[in-house]
C-alpha cells in the first residue's frame, strides 16, 4: 500500500522526477553511456506516444469518413446510422480502453524482463536480478500512469452529454435541412485533437426566429464544453508523454544506476553500453586502475631487466604469467593503464617481447631446430597487434625476429610455415572488423598501419610473387588497389636481413623491390586485397576504438593526453584549410550545455541531423572530459562533449 502511494506520488510531479534521474545518470556514468540510456528510454516513450497518435488519428478519419459519406439528401435511417456511429467513435470508455491498451503495459514488463536476461548473461551480469522490478511494480505502475487516463475521460463525457442535449433539441425540428446541419456540424466538433470544432455555416439561418435562441444557448454550451474538454486533453497528453518517459527512465536508468552502485564496490565501472542488445562492457573504477597500472608498470619493469640480464627463462615466465591473469580478467584486460594503452595490449606486448629476445638469442647461438618449433608456437599463440613503433632500442623490432623465420623456413624448404604469418594477419582482420580491438593497437592511419607490420605485409607478397604459393582470396585483386610501402622502410627491411645471415632469395626479392621502388614509388601489395577491400570497415572500426578510448579514460578521470596528437592535426589543418569547421553528433541525441561540463545547464538537445559549426574553441573539465564550444542550427551557442562528435563534409 505503502509503495502504490508512493508511486503515485512519484507521478505527479514528472518533469523535476525525470530531470533528477537524468543528472544522476549524467555524474554516474561518461556522455556515451548515459546518451545510450537517454536515447533507449527516448525510443521507448516515443514509440508510445505513436501509438497514441495513431489510436486518436483512426477516429478522426473514420470520423471524417461518416461524414464525407452522408447523402445530400439524408433518409431517416441515414441519420440514424450516422448519430449512432458518431456517439459510437467519440464514447469515452471506449476511447479509454483504447489509449490504455495504446501503451501496451503488459509489453513493457515482458520487455523489462528480457532485457534484464540479456544483461545477466553478461560478466557479472547476475547482479542484475538482484534489481529486478517485481509483476506487482508494474501493476501499480499501470495504475498511477492510467489514473489520468480516467481523469480525461470525465470532461469528454460531459462534451459528449452536452452535444447529445443538443441534438435532441435539434430533433425536435422536423426539417431535414436542420437534421442535415446538425449532423455535419456534429462531425467537425468531435474531430478529436484535430482543427478546432464549428457548428456548420448557415445552421441558425436554417431555422425558425422563435427556435434560434435555443439553438444557439445550446451550441454555447457545446462550444464551451468542448474548449475544456481541448484544453484537458491537450494537457493530459503533455503529462502523460512525460509520465511514460519517467516510467522508462525509471526502469532502466534506474536499475543501471543501482546495478553500477554494486559494480563500484567490486571495483569495476561501465565503459560502453548497448541497450538495445543488452550488452555491456566494464572496465576497472580509477582507484583500482590506478593500482592495478602501478602493479603491471612494476612487473613490466622486472621483466625488462630480466631480459637485459639475459635471464630469458625467468622473463618469459613472469611474462607468460602477466598476460594470462590479465587476460583471464576481460574488464581488466580493456582497461585503460597508462601511455594510452589497455592492460591486455601491455601484457601482450611483454609477452611476445621476452619470446622475441629469447629466440633471437637461440638463432644467434645457433639453435635453429628450438628457434623455428618456438617461433611457430608464438606465431600461433598471439593474437593482438605487434607494434614496431612500441619497442624501444634497447630491443630488436619484431621485424627481426621475422625475417630470421622467413630465412629459416626457406633454408629448411618448410615453405607452408609462412602461412603461419597470413593467419596471424587474418586473425587481426576479423578482430578489426568486428570491433574486437584492445586500446593501444589501433593505428593512427592506414599508412603507420602498414609500417608498424611491414615484414609480414612484404612476407606476403614474396609468398606469392616469388615462390608462386596460392593465397586463395588473399591473392585477388578486384579493385586494383595499392598499400603504400616505402623506400625508407624497404631499406630497413634489407638491413635486418643483411644481419639475419647469409642472403637468399627473400635477400633477393627485397633488392629487387628496393631498385624498382626507385622508379616506381609505391609497390602494390596484391595478397592483402582482403584488407583493401575491406579497408573503410577495418579502419573505421580502428577509429571507433580510438573514440572508445575516452570513456575508458573517463574511468580514469584523465584525457588530456589522450587527444594530444589529434588536437596537433587538427590545428594543421585548420591552418591548410582555413574553412568553417562544421560536426554532428554520433548518438541519437545528445545535450547541448551551457558551459564546457556536465555540471552547467543543459540548454538544447541536438539529434544526427543537426549541423554544428564548431567554433574552435575547447575546454577539458574537472573530470578530464574535452568539450567543443559549437552554434546552433538555431544560431545558439553552446558546448558538447567531444567524445560524441564527428567531423562532416561543408
Amino acid at each position: 500500500m505503502e509503495q502504490k502511494k508512493y508511486l503515485a506520488d512519484y507521478f505527479q510531479q514528472p518533469h523535476q522526477e525525470y530531470h533528477a534521474i537524468l543528472n544522476d545518470l549524467e555524474n554516474t556514468f561518461d556522455n556515451r553511456v548515459a546518451s545510450e540510456i537517454f536515447n533507449f528510454t527516448q525510443a521507448k516513450t516515443e514509440s508510445a506516444m505513436t501509438n497514441v497518435w495513431r489510436l486518436l488519428r483512426n477516429r478522426y478519419e473514420e470520423l471524417s469518413s461518416l461524414e464525407e459519406g452522408m447523402p445530400e439528401e439524408p433518409s431517416e435511417e441515414d441519420i440514424s446510422f450516422y448519430v449512432n456511429e458518431f456517439f459510437r467513435l467519440t464514447n469515452p470508455k471506449g476511447i479509454s480502453r483504447d489509449l490504455k491498451a495504446a501503451f501496451q503495459f503488459d509489453e513493457i514488463e515482458e520487455d523489462y524482463k528480457n532485457f534484464i536476461k540479456q544483461m545477466v548473461s553478461q560478466e557479472y551480469g547476475q547482479i542484475f536480478n538482484r534489481y529486478l522490478y517485481p509483476s506487482v511494480f508494474f501493476t501499480q505502475l499501470k495504475a498511477a500512469i492510467t489514473q489520468k487516463i480516467d481523469k480525461i475521460i470525465k470532461p469528454l463525457t460531459t462534451y459528449t452529454e452536452t452535444l447529445g442535449e443538443h441534438a435532441t433539441l435539434l430533433g425536435k425540428i422536423k426539417e431535414d435541412q436542420r437534421s442535415k446541419g446538425f449532423v455535419r456540424g456534429g462531425a467537425a466538433m468531435l474531430g478529436i485533437l484535430v482543427g478546432i470544432p464549428f457548428v456548420g455555416a448557415g445552421v441558425g439561418a436554417l431555422l425558425k426566429a422563435n427556435d434560434e435562441q435555443a439553438i444557439q444557448t445550446s451550441m454555447q454550451s457545446v462550444f464551451d464544453d468542448w474548449n475544456l474538454y481541448q484544453e484537458e486533453l491537450m494537457s493530459f497528453l503533455e503529462e502523460l508523454e512525460e509520465q511514460y518517459r519517467l516510467a522508462m527512465i525509471t526502469l532502466y536508468g534506474g536499475t543501471l544506476l543501482r546495478v553500477s552502485s554494486q559494480f563500484e564496490i567490486l571495483k569495476f565501472t561501465f565503459c560502453d553500453l548497448s541497450m538495445a542488445e543488452g550488452k555491456y562492457w566494464l572496465v576497472l573504477n580509477e582507484q583500482e586502475a590506478k593500482e592495478t597500472a602501478e602493479w603491471v608498470k612494476n612487473t613490466a619493469t622486472g621483466i625488462e631487466k630480466l631480459i637485459s640480464q639475459k635471464r630469458w627463462k625467468e622473463a618469459i615466465v613472469i611474462s607468460e604469467k602477466l598476460y594470462h591473469t590479465i587476460k583471464k580478467r576481460t574488464a581488466t584486460s580493456r582497461t585503460v593503464l597508462y601511455d594510452n594503452k589497455s592492460a591486455l595490449s601491455i601484457a601482450h606486448h611483454y609477452y611476445y617481447l621476452s619470446y622475441q629476445e629469447a629466440l633471437i638469442q637461440e638463432f644467434e647461438n645457433g639453435h635453429i631446430d628450438s628457434f623455428y618449433d618456438t617461433c611457430k608456437k608464438l606465431l600461433m599463440e598471439i593474437n593482438l597487434t605487434i607494434k614496431e613503433s612500441d619497442f624501444s632500442t634497447t630491443f630488436h623490432k619484431p621485424s627481426a625476429l621475422i625475417i630470421r623465420f622467413i630465412k629459416t623456413a626457406i633454408k629448411r624448404n618448410d615453405y607452408d610455415d609462412l602461412r603461419l604469418l597470413i593467419d596471424y594477419m587474418e586473425k587481426l582482420m576479423n578482430r578489426y572488423q568486428n570491433g574486437e580491438v584492445f586500446i593501444g593497437e589501433a593505428t593512427a592511419s592506414e599508412e603507420v598501419f602498414v609500417d608498424e607490420l611491414k615484414s609480414i605485409l612484404i612476407a606476403a607478397n614474396f609468398m606469392e610473387d616469388t615462390l608462386h604459393m596460392n593465397l586463395g582470396e588473399l591473392g585477388a585483386d578486384d579493385e586494383g588497389e595499392v598499400l603504400h610501402v616505402t623506400r625508407k622502410q624497404l631499406k630497413s627491411l634489407i638491413d635486418m636481413d643483411e644481419n639475419a645471415g647469409s642472403p637468399d632469395i627473400f635477400t633477393n626479392y627485397l633488392r629487387k623491390q628496393y631498385k624498382k621502388s626507385w622508379f616506381i614509388p609505391i609497390l602494390k601489395l596484391s595478397p592483402f586485397s582482403w584488407l583493401k577491400r575491406y579497408r573503410k570497415r577495418v579502419f573505421l572500426s580502428l577509429s571507433l576504438i580510438l573514440i572508445l578510448s575516452i570513456c575508458l579514460y573517463f574511468a580514469k578521470g584523465s584525457l588530456s593526453s589522450l587527444w594530444n596528437d589529434n588536437d596537433v592535426q587538427s590545428s594543421e589543418s585548420v591552418k591548410e584549410t582555413p574553412k568553417v569547421t562544421y560536426l554532428r553528433i554520433t548518438t541519437d541525441a545528445a545535450n547541448v550545455r551551457s558551459g564546457p561540463s556536465l555540471n552547467d545547464s543543459i540548454i538544447d538537445y541536438v539529434d544526427k541531423e543537426d549541423k554544428l559549426e564548431f567554433r574552435n574553441e575547447e575546454a577539458v573539465d574537472n573530470s578530464g572530459r574535452t568539450w567543443y564550444a559549437v552554434k546552433l542550427v538555431n544560431g545558439n551557442d553552446g558546448w558538447i562533449s567531444s567524445g560524441i562528435t564527428e567531423e562532416i563534409d561543408n
